[in-house]
């Protein structure tokens, strides 16, 4: 391995490599248990029962359920602002907070029917949004494949970024090669977040290791890259020969005049 000391920025190449390197080794170990041993029912398998790779549930908006009059008196005051059905579960909110109230239509009403029978005029209702079977199964799919999409377009591009880094640029492009592997490590930071909030637990140990196999076999080339042209040639020994001169009445090597012929 070359040692130059001229080479600008080689520090902190090799720091960056070492933090690509760990962050790399960790996400191997995590993802290796999530998808290699699953944790008890209802646990997340952290200490505390952290949930480190699902959506957090400490934000989430609360639910109180009220009766169908409270329903309809605060859509004669205005006060709703957005109404949705599933079946006969009504939830609505309000223009004033962030808590969704829930509340149960009679068997076979409508929404918008049962607000006009309260005597509020057809141009005060609120947005209604009618829920179909199956459409939070499909909105739960559809955001799952996406978050599984992004996180291998990061991956790759993260994986193309330390490649270039190590093997295709020599010491010269050192600040070069720093920031690409920055921008490497940034890359498979954020497609890792993909997925977290996606479902398939293999796709994170496959590409966690893929980036670990990249970037240790792109040790031995850390100072020079890949060689990207000829190696130097390599000066011959000069022999007794090279440096013996021929006499006059001798012919230099190579230039003895041909025999004669026999007659």
């Amino acid at each position: 391995m070359s040692t130059s000391a001229d080479s600008p920025l080689s520090g902190v190449f090799r720091v960056v490599y070492f933090l690509a390197t760990g962050v790399a080794c960790l996400f191997v170990v995590v993802t290796a248990i999530t998808a290699f041993y699953s944790p008890p029912e209802g646990d997340s398998g952290f200490p505390g029962n952290a949930n480190l790779f699902g959506p957090d549930t400490s934000f989430e908006t609360q639910t109180e359920l009220v009766e169908l009059d409270e329903f309809l008196d605060a859509v004669t005051n205005g006060d709703v602002d957005y109404v949705e059905v599933d079946g006969t579960t009504l939830t609505y909110t309000l223009y004033s907070g962030f808590t969704r109230y829930q509340t149960e239509l009679e068997e076979g009403a409508d929404a918008r029917g049962t607000i006009l029978d309260s005597g509020v005029e057809p141009d005060e209702v609120p947005p209604i949004v009618v829920r179909q079977p199956g459409d939070d199964q499909g909105d739960n799919n559809d955001r799952e494949d996406y978050n599984r999409n992004v996180s291998l377009i990061f991956v790759v591009a993260a994986a193309a970024a330390f490649a270039v880094a190590i093997f295709g640029l020599g010491a010269r492009f050192n600040p070069l090669r720093a920031g690409l592997m920055l921008g490497g490590l940034l890359l498979f930071l954020t497609g890792m977040g993909f997925w977290a909030d996606s479902t398939n637990e293999w796709l994170g140990f496959v590409s966690s290791t893929s980036i670990l196999l990249l970037l240790a076999a792109g040790f031995p080339s850390l100072d020079d890259g890949f060689p990207l042209r000829a190696a130097p040639h390599t000066p011959r020994r000069l022999t007794p020969e090279d440096v013996t001169i021929p006499r006059e009445d001798e012919p230099p090597p190579g230039d003895e005049p041909p025999p004669a012929p026999i007659a």
